[in-house]
């Protein structure tokens, strides 16, 4: 913060520095789900292309899903990935818009966090974590 800087520049600086931290963590978490569903579907040896064939080395019989489905684990994990993708993306486009808006300082402090905590984003990391624990057998 700067010594000198007013009021409103200070409470600006504030806005926009709650929006970009939790903006990350949701980014991360997003691309942290894209590396599960992967290790998911070397795991399960469940692919949905044939180029995808050369990873899977364990088991000789690889199962071919062009849905993109093919196993429980990996329904579940993209189903998280959909919701985030659904509801991120809004929340990176529009808190801009609404943080340009005058608001009070208390709104800025709960509503984005507690988006981001709330709102089944950072709650999908423990169901994600329980999928690779405690994979369903079928």
């Amino acid at each position: 913060m700067l010594a000198n800087a007013t009021a409103e520049e200070t409470k600006d600086e504030l806005w926009w520095s709650i929006y970009a931290w939790w903006s990350c963590v949701l980014v991360l978490k997003m691309m942290l789900l894209t590396w599960y569903t992967g290790r998911i579907r070397v795991r399960e040896q469940v692919i949905h292309s044939n180029e995808d064939a050369m990873w899977m080395t364990k088991k000789a019989d690889i199962l071919f899903c062009p849905t993109g489905d093919g196993h429980p684990d990996v329904i579940r994990i993209r189903h998280a990935h959909r919701h985030d993708i659904e509801t991120v993306l809004p929340f990176l486009v529009f808190t801009p818009l609404w943080l340009n808006v005058e608001t009070c300082n208390l709104t800025v402090r709960i509503l984005i966090p507690g988006f981001a905590l709330e709102n089944k984003h950072l709650s999908d990391l423990r169901d994600v974590s329980f999928i690779c624990e405690y994979p369903v057998r079928t």
